[in-house]
């Protein structure tokens, strides 16, 4: 006989399995039974580091690269 989702006790429905969770290197917590973000009781989380630089630094690079060697662009390429 297969149990039927009416017969299930109260307690089962009114309880919540879990209270705190992290997601994104954010914390949430049920807080006046609705989820809210809150501090990290373990503190912050290790983020990695960023390996590349963004497009725009890099650009940013050529260009005071380009000034300083006189506006040669052409001729030689700037380094990586």
């Amino acid at each position: 006989e297969a149990l039927e989702l009416a017969d299930m006790p109260d307690r089962f429905w009114n309880t919540l399995r879990r209270r705190f969770f992290r997601h994104n290197y954010r914390a949430y917590r049920v807080v006046d039974g609705q989820w809210k973000q809150v501090a990290d009781p373990r503190g912050p989380r290790f983020k990695p580091k960023r390996r590349h630089r963004s497009r725009a630094e890099k650009k940013e690079q050529r260009l005071r690269w380009a000034m300083q060697n006189g506006g040669a662009e052409s001729q030689a390429t700037p380094p990586a």
